[in-house]
Order: structure tokens, then sequence, then C-alpha cells
């Protein structure tokens, strides 16, 4: 102890304190019925940050950014009746932040109150200490019988190590899955689908102190409004034809945790028990008679801006402020195009483990094609695209350890190729020449469609041939102009590309100049 306060109580001695709590694993702290700290130990001085001599002879409400309202140690001083199990998210006066449990209790003496002690646990040592307990328990010859497998897991197979991007967008994303892990709080994720919502789920839950309980994922979308309130809240039997005496999701997952996906396309009727849940913890089973408490940590996602599901009614206001505290956003694929190459690696890595191959790196033109697709689909269509090359990869004959073009299925990604073409989907980057040259191409299309005849109809054989046109535009302007590139693309050879162009060119279904610079590149392309 680097300074010495007065020292108020008389039943117990500063040095029989001192012996029991300078080395305890917990921040303990002592203050007299005014609110001043008289001890301190080194613990808690390392939770908070501060020198002791800071924080003794000091009151309370100096050193935190609490009142006597939000104060543990003061609730415990004024009720004069222990405080357990508080979860406390709080900041000292310097700036630190803390998450964490606290347990308080008065101290009396004579039926005198003289000031309160109160012991601070850190989430991350609470976690840290329970997994070793059960890591410990698993392994003990005892603890499960002859016939039994390892002990199953919690739902979540994803944690912060499974979140790739180094994009500006993706790691405040990552900052915000972090806080929304050391907090209670509910968290809301906002992103486009396939963006990986569930994934960044996951990966809060099993980051928090509730990764030994339960992840309990629900699509609210895929469930008709009848069955999901049963299957969120339980029936008794009786309540309805065939209802039978089942507990509810929320009385599953309580201490653990229910991800609640595409919240917006919940029945507004069901939002509003939803509110109630969340508000007194408390869930009543349909047609029960009882309430029961339940602990949970919610998070939910939704696939569009959240002031467009409220100004269309989609989602509650109230609810909606209850269910982002945090507000997690995950920027779409193409807004963080740099992340290609890192998504495509590990990848790689994935489906390494998983087709047994021995793939180690990407061909310059590989890349440079998935860095110029838009990918609608985001994350998701990637994996898709780069899993089913790396099948192709892992048989190739020639034992190649590089995934390339020969890998990439003509009917797949010409597929994506004509999709992008079709729908007009938006580009990767709005000032790429490339994509303003397609979207221009798209919506010429589709004008001379409308001027050709009644609902756009055409000659079959002319539409035929402005749709293979259209399609080797889209490949050449995707690989930049390379026909080596393109004809592969397309599933074609080099010179039935060059056999194709020239006879479009000869029919004018093709503008001439395709190629790169405007003429028709040499064998080198």
């Amino acid at each position: 102890m680097s300074k010495k306060a007065d020292w108020p109580f008389q039943h117990f001695s500063r040095r029989t304190v001192e012996a029991l709590y300078d080395e305890h694993h917990e921040g303990v702290l002592i203050m007299d019925r005014a609110g001043v700290v008289v001890y301190y130990n080194a613990r808690m001085a390392q939770l908070d940050g501060l020198d002791p001599a800071e924080a003794l002879g000091r009151r309370l409400t100096e050193i935190y950014d609490l009142d006597e309202d939000s104060s543990i140690s003061f609730r415990c001083l004024k009720t004069r009746r222990p405080v357990s199990d508080a979860a406390l998210y709080y900041q000292t006066r310097s700036g630190n932040r803390v998450n964490a449990i606290c347990h308080a209790y008065p101290l009396e003496s004579a039926g005198r109150i003289e000031g309160a002690i109160c012991y601070t646990l850190e989430y991350s040592f609470m976690t840290e200490s329970l997994e070793k307990t059960a890591r410990n328990y698993a392994r003990h010859p005892f603890s499960r019988g002859a016939s039994d497998k390892d002990p199953p897991g919690n739902g979540a197979t994803h944690t912060m190590a499974s979140l790739v991007g180094e994009s500006q967008a993706f790691k405040a994303a990552m900052e915000t899955a972090r806080i929304g892990a050391r907090t209670p709080s509910s968290v809301m994720i906002c992103g486009e689908t396939g963006t990986g919502k569930e994934l960044f789920a996951q990966a809060i839950h099993n980051n928090s102190v509730r990764r030994i309980k339960q992840f309990c994922p629900i699509n609210c979308a895929a469930i008709p409004e009848t069955l999901l309130e049963g299957i969120l809240f339980g029936t008794v039997r009786g309540a309805f034809t065939g209802a039978v005496d089942r507990p509810g999701l929320f009385e599953v997952s309580s201490g653990g945790t229910i991800f609640l996906d595409e919240i917006h396309a919940m029945p507004v009727n069901l939002q509003a028990k939803l509110l109630r849940v969340i508000q007194e913890k408390r869930v009543r089973r349909i047609g029960g008679p009882r309430e029961t408490g339940v602990d949970l940590k919610i998070i939910s996602s939704i696939n569009q801006k959240p002031e467009v599901a409220l100004r269309n009614g989609h989602l509650r206001p109230d609810l909606y402020f209850r269910l982002a505290v945090l507000f997690l956003e995950i920027p779409a694929l193409r807004f963080r195009q740099d992340d290609v190459a890192l998504l495509i690696q590990n990848f790689i890595k994935i489906f390494n483990r998983k087709l047994q191959g021995r793939v180690n790196s990407v061909e310059p033109e590989f890349l440079e094609v998935m860095r110029r697709y838009s990918w609608p689909g985001n994350v998701r269509e990637l994996e898709h695209v780069v899993e089913t090359c790396m099948n192709f990869a892992v048989i190739d004959p020639h034992k190649r350890r590089t995934l390339g073009l020969a890998h990439i299925q003509p009917a797949h990604l010409r597929r994506f190729l004509a999709k992008n073409a079709r729908e007009g989907m938006a580009p990767a980057d709005p000032g790429d020449p490339i994509a303003q040259d397609q979207n221009q191409d798209q919506h010429q299309a589709r004008d001379k469609a409308v001027e050709s005849g009644p609902e756009g109809i055409k000659p079959l054989g002319d539409e035929l041939r402005r749709q293979e046109a259209e399609l080797i535009s889209n490949a050449l302007k995707a690989s930049g102009g390379n026909h080596a590139v393109a004809a592969k693309l397309l599933g074609l050879s080099r010179q039935n590309l060059f056999s194709r162009e020239k006879r479009l060119a000869a029919q004018q279904a093709l503008p001439p100049g395709s190629g790169r610079n405007g003429t028709r590149p040499g064998p080198s392309s």
C-alpha cells in the first residue's frame, strides 16, 4: 500500500485486511460510510489502470464515472444488504473501461453501518477460469461414461479468428463485435445477404462469458407466425389442438445467447411480445398460467437499413431501440475488394483440410477476375466459387498447387456473369470504367429490346446472337481485354472465341475492337 487512509473499522484490523487481500485474484475495494476509499488492492489498481495512491482517501464518485445510484457499493451501503452477481460496465475518471461482475457486502459493527467491501472480477478472467475448469472436467476419467463421446458443442463454431478482413469498415465492425462480446447488452447486426451476420453472432457468443452455454439461432423469416410464437415462447398441453408441454427457445437458451436472424420478418404483434421478454426478463408459455425468469443475450440481424424497415412498418421503433443497443454494420464485399485476396487464401486453407488438397497459391489472373467481379452474393458467393474451383484443383492431373483460371468451371462463372448483365448488379467500384461500360451496354440492350416491338419481341436468331455477343463482351471486359482469360471464363478455346467474334462482327452483333486498345489482341494476349 503506497498510502495510508484513516481506518474506520474497530472490529478487524488493517493488517488482517492486507494479509487477506493484497495478493487476491479479485479486485477488492473498501470504503467507509461516507464513501471514502480506505483500502484498494493491487488487482483493483490493475483493473482500473490507477495507482493506489490515486484512489485512497478519495470519494468513490471521484474515482469512477458513477453516481451513488449506479454504484454497487453505495447501493449496498444505503440498503444495508449484500448485492451479488451484479454485471457492471464502468469507466474510471482516467478513461479506463472495465466489464466485470461485482459483489458488495455491508460492514457493520454493533448494529451500526461502518462501510462496504466490494469484490470485482473481470469477465475475461472469469471466462479463463471457467474454461480451465471445463477442460479439467472433460479430461477427468470419471466425468463421463465409457460409452460417452466428447461433450456436445455450444452451437457456435466460429470465433473472432474466423472473421477475415483488413478494410477500415470491416475493422470497425470487428471492434463493435469485441465490445458486444464483453457486455450483456443486445447487439443488432446489419448486412446484406451473404456478408456473414451469423458468423459475427457466433464469434460474439464464443468471445463472451456465455460461451459455455448454448448459442441458439433462429431465422424469423423461415417459420410461419403460428409456429414461431410456440417455438420461441413454448406451449402447455391443451393451449390449442395438438399442443404439448414444451419449453420455448427463450427458456432453453437461458444463460446463453439467442440469435434472431432477419428480425424485421417477425410479425409486428409478436415483436410486441418479444419486447416484453427483453424488458421484464420473463417469459410465459402459450396457454400457461406462470411466467418464468430468463437470462438472455439477444443478438438480432437485419438485411436492410433499419430506417427502411422502420419506415415500412416491418420493425417496431421501441423494439429497435432495445435490440440495437450496440449496432454492428458489416460492409458488402464490393466495398472491400482489398479483402478478396485474404478471403480466398482463408477459404483455400479451409478446403485444403476438407478436400485433403495441397493448394498453396493463386494465379494473378485468377485473382484479378475475382477482384473485378461485384459479388452480389457477397462472401458466401465467393466461398462457393472457391470451393468449386478447389474441387477441381485437388484432382488436377498436372498436380499443380496453384489455384488458377483452369479450375474455374465455365457454366459456373459464366452464369454469374450473365446474371450480372441481366440484373444490372451494382459494380464493385462506381468509378471503374469497365463497370461503367458494362452498365451502359445493359441499358442500351434494354432500350433496344423495348423499341423492337410489342413487349420487346425479336426474331429468335437475332436475340440469341445479341445474348452471345453480350456474354463475350462482358467476359472481355471482366478480363481486361485478355482473350486467353476471357476464353477460359466462357469455356471456349481462344481460337473458338476469335472465330465467334469474327462471325458476330460480320453480323454486326458485336462491335469491332472489343479487345484491348480497340484492336484484336495478338497471340501473346
